[in-house]
């Protein structure tokens, strides 16, 4: 900004000492776009400290949302956490059964809703106690406790 205000000194100088009025009024026409220049680049900074503000509070609202995530990530269960009772007793039909049963037939046997019982056996899903075997058109998928189901069930002393 230094440099625009030497030649803004320099033009004044240049217009005092000169005698041809048009040449004058030309170096005035410089001045003033000089002017215009020197209040665009405030504006500019202005727009750039703001700018700058902004950038902080969006990176501390994202480190924010961060944390949040992380601790809902810590609050579910995992597997060597209890899972909730009606996920247990999905497990424990689902290991009990040797035939092809569906998520609706084992969201069936615990008496829950459509909603709750998908997300009971979303929980069971996630922490790999059970996995979809195989499925039939018009049916659907069939799921099965596996070696990791089955060995909670008994850690946890839910079947015998």
């Amino acid at each position: 900004m230094g440099t625009i205000k030497d030649l803004v000194d320099l033009v004044t100088q240049l217009t005092n000492s000169v005698q041809d009025r048009k040449f004058a009024a030309e170096l005035r026409e410089i001045q003033k776009m000089i002017a215009d220049i020197q209040t665009e680049h405030a504006a500019l900074h202005e727009q750039r400290i703001e700018l700058m503000t902004e950038n902080a509070e969006l990176k501390q609202t994202i480190a924010t949302l961060k944390e949040e995530i992380a601790n809902r990530n810590i609050q579910e269960p995992t597997q060597a956490d209890r899972l909730p009772e009606q996920a247990e007793k999905m497990l424990i039909f689902l290991a009990s059964t040797r035939e092809n049963t569906t998520k609706d037939d084992a969201i069936h046997h615990t008496k829950l809703s459509t909603a709750k019982g998908d997300y009971y056996f979303d929980i069971l899903l996630k922490n790999k106690y059970i996995v979809r075997t195989s499925g039939q058109i018009g049916v659907g998928w069939f799921y099965a406790a596996t070696a990791a189901g089955r060995n909670y069930l008994v850690e946890n002393e839910l079947i015998e």
